[in-house]
């Protein structure tokens, strides 16, 4: 199946499935039909009507995301999840700012999915949240050595004094 929105040529639609996403602000889950595409866009509707139209409440980027958690492997982070929520129905799709908690009705549809994310954004399978940091520590020598030098200065300004 493909799909066009606004001219654009058509993307693939690699998997399809109901699923109950817990809330960004409001810590509630509301069951949602998603829908992933060949770009590695993850969307959201309240509706598979609505998925046809083209209007998503939400679209999630994989390949920003930092890492997407498989079945069996999600704890929710302290989240309070519904008795339906088993682990092996469980996604977490952590975007640094944000982490989407997911849960699928059965462990078939949460592999499919979680099999077909990997294929469109392989490096979400356990890329490290703070990835972007590796030049943290460059970062921080600099920083100290601009205070040592600041700090030198205002010695031989007050020695001079």
């Amino acid at each position: 199946m493909s799909v066009a929105f606004g001219g654009k040529s058509p993307l693939a639609v690699l998997h399809t499935s109901w699923a109950t996403k817990c809330g960004g602000k409001v810590k509630n889950w509301k069951r949602r039909f998603f829908v992933l595409k060949s770009d590695a866009t993850l969307s959201y509707f309240k509706d598979d009507e609505s998925s046809s139209a083209g209007s998503p409440l939400g679209v999630i980027d994989l390949t920003q995301a930092f890492q997407v958690k498989g079945p069996g492997l999600c704890d929710f982070n302290g989240v309070i999840a519904p008795p339906a929520a088993s682990r092996e129905t469980r996604l977490e799709i952590d975007m640094g700012q944000r982490v989407f908690f997911v849960f699928f009705d059965n462990a078939g549809d949460a592999a499919a999915m979680h099999a077909q994310m990997l294929k469109v954004a392989p490096n979400t399978s356990g890329r490290e949240a703070h990835a972007d940091f590796s030049n943290f520590a460059d970062m921080l020598a600099k920083v100290a050595q601009v205070n040592n030098s600041q700090v030198e200065n205002v010695l031989v300004d007050d020695s001079a004094a």
